[in-house]
């Protein structure tokens, strides 16, 4: 083996399992020699990490490493905690009395690692030892391509370092969707995630993105809100980002009683003036959102594009946030056809390309009757905008109103072309509202019936 071209050794081990990986690693130094670039970078350029100490001070070893620091270059930070399910399990006896004391402690050094503070030291010091750190990803799940480990029956998943070793101790595994509380969920994930702002603070950190991907519970905007004494250091942190993702979520408490007003996202987004890849999910799959709020998703889209509730342009332009934005992604929105119009013009000197996922047109019972396809019509104002150029247009799950939208392939698609003018025409031409099928009924009191005005539209 040591005599065969590196191509064949990689190829040989491109198909065995991590374990038989490491083994071969161990057989002599010249394997491993030949293999380590190779390893560092499928093991160590991404690696996901949690609020225990076991994971934070893996965190810390690498980061001294002089081989591996300089490989990691995208740090994650998982939600991966002990709910109140666990603690449920292990009084009705799933577990020995070792496991629920190692439960336990567990559950208390999370805790403890946040309340104190430790959590930022930790991973300030990290971060501070990584000269390549490009990518910053807080995130509630592990992903399932670790495709090395795949076998015929199940999938394999990258998840934080060590989750295994505490399932051992415990007889559980910590759960990154965090719980059956929402607020105590909200509260969890808003601390973290300020600990993460706080540590990149420290730690005069400049990653070049900001990636909060968040599939059960998204963020509110108390966790975006910055100490007056980190300002300073975080806006230098957030004035290098040139990716920024949002995952947002209205409050879950007593605060719904108050406008959603976004305060501190929009104060965060403005400190990030060089962003050019902008994604804003306006929650995920499993929020509850009201109506009421859901309008306030169109008034923020309208702050992005520096514009009142109303449409009309901001008193102050520099309220807004100074965006050159070139590719913009939009997820589980809400919102009126003139939100996104708005939003695409504001930027149109810049983007090049858009996506659009889960989202929702609010429609008209006038403009439903009429079959007026809303979808078409935001995309074909794509043409009239000054000096827009556009090459891809990215969309999946859209709805106008009640209506699912179909595509001429599947249930999302994507179209690219060298003119918007040609990108829209593919748009326009494969986007179909699913409209339902007239009944007989309906039928008959059309003939029977005169037409009325409908004032029962919803308000824009």
């Amino acid at each position: 083996l040591t005599k065969i071209p590196i191509e064949v050794l990689l190829r040989i081990t491109h198909f065995i399992s991590t374990r038989d990986l490491g083994n071969m690693r161990l057989t002599c130094k010249s394997i491993e020699t030949s293999l380590f670039h190779f390893f560092s970078h499928e093991f160590f350029h991404k690696k996901q990490f949690m609020a225990f100490t076991i994971s934070l001070q893996a965190l810390l070893d690498i980061s001294k490493h002089p081989g591996l620091a300089p490989c990691l270059r995208h740090v994650i930070i998982c939600t991966d905690r002990y709910d109140e399910g666990h603690f449920i399990n292990s009084i009705h006896g799933n577990g020995n009395a070792d496991n629920q004391l190692a439960l336990n402690r567990a559950r208390d050094e999370n805790q403890s690692l946040l309340s104190t503070g430790l959590f930022r030291d930790y991973l300030a010091e990290a971060l501070a030892n990584l000269p390549n750190l490009e990518i910053v990803d807080f995130r509630d799940f592990s992903s399932a391509t670790r495709s090395r480990d795949h076998t015929s029956t199940s999938r394999a998943f990258w998840a934080s370092y060590g989750v295994n070793t505490l399932q051992s101790q415990t007889g559980v595994r910590p759960a990154p969707d965090g719980g059956y509380d929402p607020y105590s969920k909200q509260l969890y994930r808003a601390h973290l995630f300020q600990g993460v702002m706080a540590a990149l603070a420290v730690a005069n950190a400049r990653p070049n993105a900001l990636e909060i991907v968040l599939r059960h519970q998204a963020l509110t905007d108390s966790a975006f809100y910055i100490p007056p004494r980190l300002e300073l250091s975080t806006s230098q942190v957030l004035a290098g980002l040139r990716k920024l993702h949002l995952a947002l979520d209205p409050p879950r408490s007593v605060q719904l009683l108050t406008p959603w007003d976004m305060r501190n996202v929009k104060k965060f987004m403005r400190l990030s003036p060089n962003v050019v890849w902008l994604r804003i999910n306006m929650g995920c799959s499993r929020s509850q959102v009201s109506e009421e709020q859901r309008k306030e998703m169109g008034n923020l889209l309208y702050w992005v594009a520096g514009a009142k509730s109303d449409g009309t342009p901001l008193d102050d332009p520099a309220e807004a946030p100074s965006f050159q934005i070139e590719t913009l992604d939009l997820g589980f929105l809400t919102v009126r056809p003139h939100h996104l119009t708005k939003l695409v013009s504001r930027f149109s000197r810049t983007l090049q390309n858009i996506s659009i996922r889960r989202a929702v047109l609010r429609s008209t019972a006038d403009e439903d009757k009429d079959q007026i396809n809303l979808w078409a019509n935001v995309f074909r104002s794509f043409r009239g905008m000054p000096n827009l150029e556009l090459r891809k247009i990215s969309v999946g799950w859209l709805r106008q109103g009640l209506i699912s939208i179909d595509f001429a392939s599947d249930a999302e698609c994507t179209w690219t072309a060298d003119s918007t003018g040609r990108l829209v025409e593919q748009v326009v031409r494969d986007i179909k509202p699913l409209w339902p099928e007239p009944s007989d009924v309906d039928q008959d009191m059309d003939d029977s019936e005169e037409e009325d005005d409908d004032d029962m539209s919803e308000d824009e």
